[in-house]
């Protein structure tokens, strides 16, 4: 009877090791969860890596390498547009040009600056004002930074026709301001002038209808295409 309580006893005073068991398995699991995220982004690539065989096999003009080499040109020229296209938005903002110039996005690579024609030039004229040359300064030491941009200047007017001395219509009147443009470029900021092109686009790629003065003040512009691709997209 004695031995029976002691032995009782003693089994009441083991502790309850039961709890080892759920810990345990909560160790497993984590250990399962990391080694998962470890080898997901080595899942996903090898996958990518099938699938672009795939369409090598099918078309013959792309290796898998080739397209992660791709995806990667356009992650660094997205994260270079963003801070170039964040410098811009700054300037115009402590320039307080807000209603004069604007910069948006157009492809992962490009952007477009928007000027208003009334602070680069006089009216029926190509001539930069010379107020302006600060903020054309800025614009192009911005520009300057990414080495592989190419840059497409393009002039714009309403549909007003202009016939005086120097221009026989809108579309020489568009073409010379966007050269005025490009000039100053190469001349103060010394642009590769292969990476620069200037077009007059005339009133031909009105951003609104011209059915009132401030509409056709707003198509009175220049445009500064800038992309930082490989290939010109123009």
């Amino acid at each position: 009877m004695a031995a029976r309580k002691k032995r009782k006893k003693a089994e009441d005073s083991a502790p309850d090791m039961g709890w080892l068991m759920t810990y345990g398995d909560l160790m497993t699991l984590l250990v399962t969860f990391f080694v998962l995220l470890l080898t997901f982004s080595s899942i996903q690539m090898n996958e990518f890596k099938k699938a672009m065989g795939s369409l090598q096999g099918a078309l013959g003009v792309l290796d898998a390498d080739r397209g992660e080499k791709l995806i990667s040109k356009d992650l660094n020229n997205y994260d270079a547009m963003t801070m170039m296209e964040s410098d811009f938005e700054v300037f115009f903002d402590e320039a307080e040009m807000a209603n004069l110039a604007r910069v948006e996005q157009t492809t992962s690579s490009g952007l477009r600056i928007i000027l208003d024609n009334s602070i680069l030039f006089e009216p029926g004229h190509a001539t930069l004002k010379p107020t302006v040359f600060p903020v054309l300064q800025r614009i192009g030491e911005i520009i300057k930074r990414a080495s592989k941009m190419k840059v497409m200047v393009e002039g714009h007017t309403d549909n007003i026709p202009i016939h005086n001395a120097q221009f026989d219509s809108n579309w020489e009147l568009s073409a010379m301001r966007a050269i005025s443009v490009v000039k100053f470029f190469i001349d103060n900021l010394a642009i590769d002038p292969k990476r620069i092109q200037a077009a007059g686009k005339g009133e031909y790629a009105p951003i609104v209808p011209n059915n009132s003065p401030e509409n056709r003040a707003k198509n009175r512009r220049v445009e500064i295409l800038i992309d930082l691709g490989d290939k010109f997209l123009w």
